[in-house]
């Protein structure tokens, strides 16, 4: 079976877990009456979100892309080509911990602007992570058992996409969970 196949079906079950999570975050909101129906400006803590997924996104989009044009073996052969992916994907962790570390920030200033609606938004932000991470090993094992199923042999170098996709699906799952959350319902 396609490989592919198997990658738009993860990115459709975590977009839907995390989707959901949000819109469960969105009705702790309505319940606790912290997001009132009045059209409010994006929050510091909104814009800092955005600003990161994106820059994230990007990097790990060049990372898939190397991957992809080179060719697994290639790329796992090629000790330049490993470690310039490596270190993109390194850059992308860099961006989410300067994230965090800014959000502290945020936290602790005397006027901070984290009001209670993104104290509440940034402790479901870890909500949609865990099945967000279930969906993505499943997909995972799935898509290479059924295509090394005649040899029953999986490359070794997959274990390193895996552990990838899981660090960086983390980050992502997180962010997006943010991001959902400030969504106004239509």
């Amino acid at each position: 079976m396609n490989p592919n196949i198997w990658i738009i079906a993860s990115f459709i079950g975590i977009f839907f877990i995390i989707y959901l999570s949000g819109q469960r975050t969105k009705k702790l909101l309505q319940q606790q009456q912290i997001m009132p129906d009045v059209d409010m400006p994006r929050t510091s803590l909104e814009k800092l979100t955005r600003l990161a997924i994106g820059i994230i996104l990007i990097i790990s989009f060049m990372a898939f892309m190397m991957i992809k044009s080179y060719g697994v073996q290639v790329w796992w052969e090629d000790d330049v080509i490993r470690g310039i992916v490596t270190a993109l994907l390194l850059s992308a962790i860099m961006v989410y911990f300067l994230f965090d570390l800014r959000v502290q920030k945020l936290r602790q200033m005397e006027n901070s602007p984290i009001d209670e609606r993104d104290e509440l938004i940034l402790n479901r932000a870890c909500a949609p992570i865990g099945g967000s991470m279930m969906v993505l090993l499943a997909v995972w094992m799935i898509a290479l058992t059924e295509t090394f199923q005649e040899t029953g042999l999986i490359p070794s170098y997959y274990l390193y996409l895996i552990f990838w996709s899981v660090v960086i699906g983390n980050v992502l799952a997180s962010l997006a969970g943010i991001l959902i959350a400030y969504k106004k319902p239509t």
